[in-house]
């Protein structure tokens, strides 16, 4: 079996293109990650759970993400609908 790159959806080619823009970005963002990683993970050891809000809304109706629609339209509704992550 081969890739067939025109089976792709619009949202897999929109992120492909933001990462391929933002790839100098990589390592930053990694070292951050790992930075909030050591200061929060001392405070928070003393907890058994952590319940954090994820979602700013209910689920979406079947559609309304629909990966093919443009791009754009796309990853604003998604990050309407995940606020917080």
């Amino acid at each position: 079996p081969s890739f067939d790159r025109d089976r792709l959806d619009n949202l897999t080619l929109g992120l492909e293109r933001y990462a391929g823009r933002n790839l100098h970005r990589v390592p930053t963002a990694i070292a951050r990650l790992a930075r909030v990683r050591r200061i929060t993970s001392r405070p928070q050891s003393t907890y058994d759970v952590l319940l954090m809000p994820t979602l700013a809304d209910a689920p979406p109706e079947i559609g309304h993400l629909d990966p093919t629609a443009p791009y754009q339209q796309i990853i604003d509704r998604l990050i309407d609908w995940v606020a917080f992550t």
